[in-house]
């Protein structure tokens, strides 16, 4: 008998129960609110060095933190493989704005049919085959790639799982920890989910992650590392922790966002009362070469007097000023708007 695909069973309103054993799983939603903006990075260590240098309590984006970014979730990132007697992390690597991975390595070519993400400057995430993630590096601040693929576009993809079939296949298909990365475009929401277990013992199988993530309405997501180096810190605080080096961790960053002092709305009926400096009413809007105004003077409001806005002039203007619109007498014209010199009034 031919299996029930899981699509047909969410269409019936069935799920299929994934299965797990002994494990110590956390689920972080991160609803994106319009109040922040949202970063995500990857940080981790150039091929060459010593895999070995960072443990999870290390990883950290410093050029977010000092620009005032919030850490969310860390979690680990890629699968190691031996490669000329080190270990690295598979597939591509972009650090922090930087490739941090050798793109001619072979076996950065050996994985180029497993499934990435590509972390936008915006915040977005572009699941795909590392190939695609590759071909468009620049666009992205960083990006790494996984183990295999779980889902995209609410569909199964198990991209990867069958590459390097000595050890890929048995990723897969051992029951192991599991560190999960994806997205609910439903409810516009960052999901990591990170399952404690020892390869081979305890933890979940790759083959019941697809009805794991499909139950909590993930549409898109891949699976990194796992067994040991499953490691989680929400908010700060450790969730999972592990005592291996890591080659490198996923780390997502908020801030919220500023909030400008909105200009006055250009309606009319503010008064702009001359407080220390007189103020040419101007028939034109007009600058010579210098950057200077030029054009002819209607009137002067001087100290004291005041001149009806009528609307403002979109934008600071060639001489660095603001300019408003205004009412003087029966004289309309353009005039400086200096907030030293200039008050406005209701």
């Amino acid at each position: 008998m031919m299996p029930v695909p899981e699509k047909l069973l969410s269409q019936c309103g069935w799920k299929r129960k994934y299965r797990g054993k002994n494990m110590g799983k956390r689920i972080v939603r991160v609803p994106i609110e319009s109040s922040y903006e949202y970063r995500w990075s990857v940080d981790g260590n150039r091929y060459g060095e010593p895999y070995d240098v960072t443990i999870p309590a290390g990883f950290g984006d410093k050029l977010l933190e000092n620009d005032g970014w919030e850490e969310v979730i860390v979690a680990n990132g890629s699968t190691f493989y031996s490669w000329n007697g080190m270990h690295f992390a598979e597939g591509l690597e972009k650090s922090r704005g930087i490739n941090n991975q050798d793109l001619t390595m072979g076996a950065v070519s050996t994985f180029k049919d497993t499934m990435a993400i590509g972390f936008g400057y915006d915040g977005s995430m572009v699941f795909d085959l590392q190939r695609n993630i590759e071909s468009q590096l620049d666009c992205f601040y960083g990006a790494v790639t996984s183990a295999f693929g779980i889902m995209k576009d609410d569909y199964r993809n198990e991209a990867g799982k069958e590459l390097s079939a000595s050890r890929r296949n048995r990723i897969y298909e051992n029951i192991s920890g599991r560190t999960i990365v994806g997205f609910d475009a439903n409810a516009n929401a960052y999901v990591v989910i990170s399952v404690t277990g020892t390869t081979g013992k305890s933890g979940m199988y790759g083959r019941d992650l697809f009805a794991m993530c499909e139950s909590e309405g993930m549409t898109d997501a891949v699976c990194f590392d796992g067994g040991g180096s499953v490691f989680l810190r929400e908010y700060g605080k450790v969730v999972h922790n592990t005592t291996r080096k890591v080659k490198n961790a996923i780390i997502l960053y908020r801030r919220k966002k500023s909030t400008p002092t909105p200009e006055p709305e250009p309606t009319g009926g503010f008064l702009l009362n001359v407080a220390s400096v007189g103020m040419y009413v101007r028939e034109t809007l007009e600058f010579n070469v210098n950057k200077k105004p030029c054009g002819k003077i209607l009137a002067m409001v001087r100290i004291g007097e005041k001149a009806e806005v009528i609307e403002f002039v979109d934008g600071i203007q060639a001489d660095g000023y603001q300019w408003v619109k205004v009412k003087f007498d029966d004289i309309i014209g353009y005039s400086q708007y200096d907030s030293r010199c200039y008050w406005l009034k209701d």
